[in-house]
């Protein structure tokens, strides 16, 4: 349960205004188990260049990888991550631009 705090923290800790938010090492974040994925996803849909970040490190890191998928899968954890992507503008407009998607496919 420390562990949120520490993730939470690493990224509070980054001067948003000047530089990009960069992601802590996986280690760390596996520390706090999925609250630390949890957190690092609620952090990603704020800030796209970090989002793109969890997306290219899912694709080198198979640790962080599968930490990230059972944080997106976990029950416990729908509620709060649905909340963060329903308050980012760039993750409303990628459901937006899938919804459209996949009518048009339909149709």
């Amino acid at each position: 349960a420390r562990g949120a705090h520490s993730v939470r923290r690493a990224f509070e800790d980054q001067d948003a205004p000047t530089s990009p938010a960069t992601l802590p090492p996986t280690v760390a974040i596996a520390e706090d188990g999925v609250e630390g994925y949890v957190a690092v996803l609620e952090a990603a849909y704020g800030d796209e260049s970090l989002g793109n970040a969890v997306r290219d490190r899912m694709a080198d890191d198979r640790q962080f990888s599968i930490g990230i998928k059972q944080a997106m899968q976990d029950p416990n954890y729908t509620e709060r991550l649905k909340t963060a992507i329903d308050g980012s503008p760039y993750m409303q407009a990628a459901v937006n631009e899938a919804t459209k998607r996949r009518q048009q496919t339909d149709a």
